[in-house]
């Protein structure tokens, strides 16, 4: 995994996991087609709690300020962090 891979050697990398808690271009796939949408859904995954668990730092990003503020202290960290950033995932379909 990529994450214990950049922990092991001490990496200075940032994993942004852009964490819209579901599949949601799937499910407007299955949705379009008039299927019913399944497997699609994954409330409470929490990906900054799985990258500590790994070794690496790990913070949630609710917003843009949160955005730029988390991967400036990643960055001026050095070591490995996972970023779980939040995302809305009605945005999709009203980009669709």
């Amino acid at each position: 995994h990529e994450v214990e891979t950049a922990v092991r050697l001490g990496l200075g990398v940032v994993f942004c996991v852009l964490n819209d808690q579901e599949l949601a271009l799937i499910k407007l796939k299955q949705e379009k087609h008039s299927y019913h949408a399944v497997g699609t859904d994954f409330s409470g995954a929490d990906y900054a709690a799985i990258g500590r668990a790994m070794g690496a730092e790990g913070a949630r990003v609710e917003s843009l300020a949160d955005l730029r503020a988390a991967l400036a202290d990643a960055l001026r960290r050095g070591g490995p962090t996972v970023l779980d950033i939040r995302i809305n995932p009605a945005e999709y379909r009203r980009q669709m």
